[in-house]
């Protein structure tokens, strides 16, 4: 008898330390839950801020290409001005040459 009542203390005893374990068990089980809810979560973060930072590129990519195309616009704008300006130049240098032509002319005329 005080055999099986050796038997009957040391089976509660492991059933005590199995009760532990399991519940230790759980404990951890527990915990890399809420871990693996933690990490689902800053997954789905990552995720949003990608598609944000996606459209925002995407955004800034368009911005860029209105400005080039702007940039271009005005490049050829500043080209045909200083065409243009060579061009009146030219005229005005033209005018001055037939100016000091005419002037002389017209100083000998005078001096005759």
């Amino acid at each position: 008898e005080s055999e099986i009542n050796s038997l009957k203390r040391e089976s509660e005893i492991r059933l005590e330390g199995l009760g532990a374990s399991r519940k230790e068990m759980e404990q951890e089980k527990e915990k890399q839950t809420v871990r693996i809810v933690e990490l689902e979560r800053e997954v789905f973060l990552m995720k949003e801020k990608s598609v944000e930072d996606h459209s925002q590129k995407s955004k800034l990519e368009s911005e860029k290409d209105i400005l080039t195309d702007s940039k271009l616009k005005l490049e050829k704008e500043a080209k045909d001005l200083k065409s243009e300006n060579n061009i009146l130049q030219d005229k005005i240098k033209d005018l001055e040459e037939k100016f000091v032509m005419r002037k002389h002319e017209a100083d000998s005329r005078y001096q005759v």
